[in-house]
């Protein structure tokens, strides 16, 4: 009775109350994951200003982060997030895919839809504001050619790989095949329409995972076309 009249007077004040638990919490869930895996290194692959990273954190992630974020701006917010935490690098401005070179990046007007790739209709109708606003050149190299190359100075036994780069998904676990070895936890961005062209959707992506040895651990909703009640994007976690 008195826990009804509590969640009563919550949902007066315009407040739900519910418990947390690994199952409804996508990123405790994968904390949960990154112990019983024991790992030890997070690559984060399309840092943005860091929020997975600060949000894994937060949730009793404790081993070391390597944040990559190839736009200036975003680039900038990601220094200065992580500049408190010992146990969290940032790489120099650069992207990751399946070629070494440079690659023109669009930006979109919410920074998180920033793509290599272009928009599709399907994705300005469902979010407006991501429009694509401006351009940046920057450098590109494969996940496997960072690591091997010496621009990591670190070790690492058992990684959780977090891929959120709009539609370049695909691309950059064909240039992490030597990393994927060590990598014990996928989490990435899955589409389950086509939101960018020439990108991998939801069930591509899954059958790359699954032929590495990874199966499907959860599945979180991301993107609703709000209009048309229907779910765009999901986040995936795989673990091998």
């Amino acid at each position: 009775m008195i826990k009804e009249l509590g969640k009563r007077f919550f949902r007066a004040l315009g407040l739900e109350v519910s418990r947390t638990s690994l199952e409804r919490n996508f990123t405790r869930n994968i904390a949960w994951h990154c112990l019983h895996k024991k790992v030890d290194l997070c690559l984060d692959v399309g840092a943005n200003t860091g929020q997975f990273a600060a949000e894994l954190r937060a949730s009793g992630y404790s081993g070391q982060i390597l944040s990559f974020e190839p736009l200036h701006t975003a680039h900038c917010e990601l220094l200065k997030r992580s500049a408190a935490d010992s146990r969290w690098d940032v790489a120099p401005r650069v992207a990751i895919g399946d070629r070494t070179g440079e690659i023109v990046i669009n930006v979109a007007n919410n920074s998180a839809s920033s793509s290599v790739l272009p928009m599709l209709a399907k994705h300005l109708e469902a979010a407006p504001h991501s429009k694509y606003v401006d351009q940046e050149t920057v450098r590109i190299i494969t996940l496997d050619e960072f690591i091997r190359g010496g621009e990591f100075s670190g070790t690492f036994d058992s990684a959780l790989l977090k891929i959120d780069t709009q539609g370049y998904e695909g691309a950059v676990l064909r240039g992490s095949t030597e990393v994927l070895s060590r990598v014990r936890l996928v989490v990435l961005e899955m589409s389950l329409v086509p939101l960018y062209e020439g990108s991998q959707t939801f069930i591509d992506l899954y059958q790359t995972l699954s032929d590495h040895g990874f199966r499907c651990a959860n599945i979180n909703p991301m993107f609703y076309d709000r209009q048309k009640h229907e779910l765009l994007q999901v986040d995936g976690l795989f673990a091998r």
